[in-house]
């Protein structure tokens, strides 16, 4: 039980940090233009 909640939390911490790069990547694009 303890691997599969460690499994669905590393799954969604990798999702929160793609999506959050994303959106840097956006953000500096906004800023340089």
């Amino acid at each position: 039980m303890t691997q599969a909640i460690v499994r669905i939390s590393t799954r969604s911490v990798r999702v929160f940090s793609e999506i959050n790069s994303d959106r840097y990547c956006s953000f500096k694009n906004v800023e340089r233009n």
